[in-house]
């Protein structure tokens, strides 16, 4: 799976948590998938709950929290 393909996933995810009501934001328009510095924190990292923090007026650690793991 690329970095591309997992965005396209995470896209998915928060339209369904918006669509469904258990986060009220906008979709950014882009949704960055990225390998992070360290190995330790993972295969990839992203930043949408950042993201989506503001529009819905919500901690980022809140957003995060709004959909189920994966």
């Amino acid at each position: 799976m690329t970095p591309a393909d997992l965005a396209a996933v995470i896209s998915d995810g928060v339209h369904a948590a918006i669509q469904s009501g258990r986060i009220s934001a906008e979709l950014p328009e882009e949704i960055r998938v990225e390998r992070p510095r360290h190995r330790r924190h993972g295969d990839y990292s992203t930043n949408v709950a950042m993201q989506l923090a503001t529009s819905a007026g919500l901690a980022a650690r809140a957003v995060a929290e709004c959909w189920p793991r994966w």
